[in-house]
């Protein structure tokens, strides 16, 4: 499988990522623009300063690059562009690892869909509490998985 991310599934993270082109703290990690997590460095170089919506557009897309190939690894079943996109905005939240590791990955590539999509609203926690923002993102998530 080799798919790739779609403007609309582009723009569903950018949705629920919101933007900020300043530096902030993303639950304890610091991050810009739409929700790009920073090591500590990269953050030292972002202190201060701010960025432009194109910008933040440049580091989403070169984050991407990379949860694309672990979709493309470890999905083994075929799946639609929704399905896809659902799960790029999925791993960019929850980190490659995250979904690599997960039921969700596993009932897909058992050809469970719908078993699948069920999986999605169980990663609405921040710090083991139910996060509104998390619980609307993996709702919107799951609908477009199963479109």
């Amino acid at each position: 499988m080799d798919l790739r991310i779609s403007s609309n599934g582009i723009n569903l993270i950018k949705k629920f990522e919101g933007f900020s082109s300043v530096l902030y703290d993303d639950v304890g990690h610091p991050a810009i623009g739409y929700g790009q997590d920073l090591t500590s460095d990269q953050a030292k170089f972002y202190k201060g300063k701010t960025i432009t919506e194109q910008e933040a557009t440049v580091l989403l897309l070169n984050h991407l690059v990379g949860i694309e190939s672990c979709i493309n690894k470890n999905v083994k079943t075929t799946i639609n562009q929704n399905q896809y996109d659902a799960l790029c905005s999925f791993t960019y939240n929850v980190g490659a690892g995250g979904f690599a590791n997960s039921t969700l990955l596993k009932k897909i590539n058992n050809k469970d869909y719908a078993g699948a999509a069920n999986e999605f609203s169980k990663w609405n926690k921040v710090n083991g509490k139910d996060h509104p923002g998390l619980t609307a993102r993996r709702a919107k998530e799951k609908t477009l998985f199963l479109t």
